[in-house]
């Protein structure tokens, strides 16, 4: 991506996240900047160079509470995608988008909005001990991997799996897995615990992470392009589990945006 576009690109997420913010401030409602845009904060003061997109982190209730005041604080301009607002949307996360805009990624292409956007993830508490945080975690990963295999278009798929997919289809309706799943994920909200972890991590396929509660909480503000945003507590603690050696730059090949096509400004 030429550096012009990615800076434009950048620009827009950075509006984004602004309106984000002043709906959160409005309705006391806490998040934190998250993943690489966290990394970006501290590393960079802003945007990491070639970063294409814009993460942000909130505990549940904080996200629900977002969720059901958004679609009606959001000025006309954006929109809040769920699957809930969009049953296509195949992500248990959230999107806020601008409307009129086009960020081309893999599998949006049924999507009714394709915007530029800034990812929204829940954070759900896991049990206080690690062994038992981990089969928690290890376990919901195996119900998204069956409710993955359900909601695959069939048609692309081999006999045999046609047959297997529309045999798990009638055993576990989508909507039910759904809704277990979601539970099993939210299975210690009624009772906090010291832990957390994100369910929704694209990175969490093959890693478990999991976060002390005192560190990530009370969120702080923190400089971001120049602008004031939250992040969580303890950056350094997140970073270094996130990420290890955090303030060490990457090789130069693994400097890479997610961007797939075309961007509509």
């Amino acid at each position: 991506m030429e550096i012009e576009t990615l800076r434009k690109l950048q620009l827009v997420e950075l509006e984004i996240l602004e309106q984000i913010d002043a709906i959160c401030t409005k309705y006391n409602i806490s998040y934190f900047l998250d993943s690489g845009t966290a990394l970006g904060a501290i590393r960079h003061g802003g945007f990491i160079p070639w970063d294409d997109d814009v993460d942000i982190g909130m505990l549940r209730d904080d996200y629900e509470r977002f969720i059901r005041v958004a679609e009606k604080e959001l000025a006309p301009q954006y929109c809040i995608q769920t699957r809930e607002t969009e049953p296509n949307f195949g992500k248990y996360s959230a999107k806020v988008r601008k409307r009129g805009t086009v960020f081309p990624e893999k599998g949006s292409e049924k999507l009714a909005e394709r915007g530029i956007f800034v990812d929204i993830y829940p954070f759900d508490y896991t049990d206080n001990s690690i062994r038992k945080a981990n089969r928690h975690i290890n376990n919901a990963r195996k119900i998204l991997l069956l409710l993955r295999f359900i909601q695959t278009d069939e048609r692309r798929t081999l006999f045999v799996k046609r047959v297997m997919h529309r045999l798990a289809s009638l055993i576990l309706p989508e909507k039910i897995l759904e809704n277990y799943y979601l539970k099993y994920c939210t299975k210690y909200s009624k009772t906090p615990t010291s832990n957390l972890t994100c369910f929704s991590y694209r990175m969490a396929r093959d890693n478990n992470f999991i976060f002390a509660f005192k560190e990530m909480v009370p969120s702080r503000r923190i400089q971001f392009e120049g602008k004031n945003f939250l992040i969580m507590n303890n950056s350094d603690y997140y970073l270094s589990i996130m990420y290890h050696d955090y303030m060490t730059l990457p090789p130069q090949e693994k400097r890479i945006c997610h961007v797939s096509g075309d961007i509509v400004f």
